[in-house]
């Protein structure tokens, strides 16, 4: 070869040089950069639970309280049933007021003081009766409770509310009490300057298993001779208050189920109970226990209390990410 260069061509093909293979270049491009979206954060199992179901068992001012039955193993056909009414608390002279809280059925569940004598009330009028269904034979309340609330002007809203819950299953021990003292199993004490939003009061269980019905022979006008029907009394107090006036009004509602007579007409509208659910009588059953009597801020705050109460009831009884779905498909009643 002339200059004494060497040809390529005959040189063997490995030793023959080649242009370097293009790497593949990912495109940075705004359209592509645009199509990245974060993961998003599994939200906690407790906050995909269903507790509606739990509130409706435990808070009587839950929409879903309204029409709730109990769940329990019995073929017993039942029919859920809301009773709701007001009372205008009249003070004497002095600005005093005791009303007495216990709820039946057939009768309203509120009275007030036949005499006292300075503190110590010494009997209560006998409870009005109420326009309920008839041919009732058992009934069992669900839930029940009532909100106090002033409805005097506040240019005249003195004197103190005192409210006492009682760790007794009937009124009869409370013939003769001084309900402005603290031998009781809860109270609280509120202005009544403070009472426009209304103070929520929750009625409380006592030992008596929930799923338990009554007769409804057992409910009494007279107090003392008053059945147990699983649910503690209560006593209002208004001392201090404008005299001679209705400066409180107690909004109550009652949710029961009933059983009726054979050859009552309402038994074509009674349906079975919702089958033993394990999960839901537990759950409910926990928001019970820690459940205060009263609640300052009116039924809204009592919602929202026993709504969180039954998120944790739940969260404890299922965890990991499948607590959503198993406890949906366990609180699913029919």
């Amino acid at each position: 070869m002339p200059n004494g260069t060497l040809s390529t061509r005959r040189l063997p093909p490995v030793l023959r040089s080649r242009a370097p293979l293009p790497r593949a270049v990912r495109s940075t491009s705004t359209r592509s950069q645009n199509r990245r979206r974060p993961r998003k954060q599994r939200r906690p199992a407790f906050s995909r639970l269903n507790p509606s179901p739990v509130c409706g068992l435990t808070d009587p001012f839950c929409d879903h309280a309204r029409g709730a039955k109990y769940p329990d193993a019995s073929s017993t056909r039942t029919l859920p049933y809301t009773y709701t009414g007001r009372y205008d608390v009249l003070t004497n002279g002095s600005g005093l007021a005791n009303v007495l809280w216990f709820p039946q059925y057939g009768f309203a569940p509120v009275t007030d003081a036949a005499s006292r004598t300075g503190n110590t009330v010494g009997g209560w009028t006998n409870f009005a009766s109420a326009p309920m269904l008839s041919d009732v034979v058992n009934y069992r309340i669900v839930s029940s409770g009532f909100v106090v609330r002033a409805q005097t002007a506040p240019l005249y809203a003195s004197g103190m509310v005192l409210l006492r819950s009682y760790a007794v299953t009937t009124p009869t021990t409370l013939t003769s009490v001084d309900p402005t003292l603290y031998n009781c199993a809860a109270f609280k004490d509120v202005a009544l300057a403070s009472c426009y939003d209304g103070i929520a009061c929750v009625t409380q269980h006592t030992s008596a298993m929930p799923q338990t019905f009554y007769v409804s022979t057992g409910s009494n006008a007279v107090v003392g001779s008053a059945a147990a029907n699983g649910y503690a009394p209560m006593i209002i107090t208004l001392t201090g208050s404008p005299g001679a006036a209705t400066p409180v009004v107690i909004e109550y509602t009652i949710h029961y189920e009933l059983t009726f007579n054979d050859d009552s007409g309402l038994n074509l509208a009674a349906t079975p109970a919702p089958p033993a659910n394990m999960v839901l009588t537990t759950a409910a059953a926990r928001v019970t226990s820690v459940i205060p009597a009263f609640f300052e801020k009116g039924a809204k705050l009592a919602g929202e209390y026993i709504l969180k109460r039954a998120a944790e009831a739940l969260a404890t009884r299922f965890g990991g990410p499948a607590a959503g779905y198993a406890t949906h498909m366990a609180l699913t009643v029919d």
